[in-house]
């Protein structure tokens, strides 16, 4: 439902005018407050004072979107009260994981002549996550016999709930080429 503009925007005023009704008012008191942005409010002598409702809550740099509901209220204090607690709740449910930092070392390549440099990140990367959530790892590289400090020679894969953001990573320092001198002393020791 809040994929979708329309409804977003129509459970989330605080008042609307009615054709035929005129001016009407959104029972939901708490609309703005606390990132709650809708959804329904109802109450039934048989079901109390009930609130489905929405909310964007901070958590790190991001803000992420929960939704709840709160059943059953004696009255609309209770019923307050009881989105409040709970939204407080699922905010602190959630934190940030870094996964990666610009420069952290991810592996390493050393070769048959002595040459070697670490693997690094070249960006940084970080989730929002729900309690103990797995993030699941995928590293890949490609084979080399020299190359340049920068040079992308990998990536790492991050993936949450089907989710993936990937970093790519690179040569921290130069990896020279043998040489003649090496290659002469060596035939066949890169692998041909």
């Amino acid at each position: 439902m809040l994929a979708s503009p329309s409804l977003s925007a129509i459970v989330s005023q605080k008042s609307a005018t009615l054709p035929g009704a005129g001016a009407q008012d959104n029972t939901n008191s708490l609309l703005g407050v606390d990132g709650v942005d809708g959804i329904k409010t109802g109450n039934t002598d048989e079901a109390g004072f009930c609130l489905l409702f929405s909310a964007e809550v901070p958590v790190g740099k991001e803000k992420v979107r929960v939704l709840g509901v709160v059943l059953g209220a004696a009255d609309h204090d209770t019923l307050w009260a009881g989105v409040t607690g709970l939204l407080t709740s699922m905010q602190s449910g959630f934190h940030e994981v870094s996964a990666a930092t610009t420069g952290q070392v991810f592996g390493s390549y050393t070769t048959p002549w002595g040459a070697a440099s670490t693997l690094v990140a070249t960006t940084g990367q970080s989730f929002v996550v729900w309690s103990d959530t797995p993030v699941a790892v995928d590293l890949t590289t490609r084979p080399i016999q020299s190359g340049f400090k920068g040079d992308v020679v990998g990536r790492v894969t991050f993936t949450v709930n089907g989710a993936a953001k990937t970093v790519d990573l690179a040569l921290a320092k130069d990896v020279p080429d043998p040489g003649f001198g090496w290659r002469l002393a060596h035939p066949g020791g890169l692998g041909a």
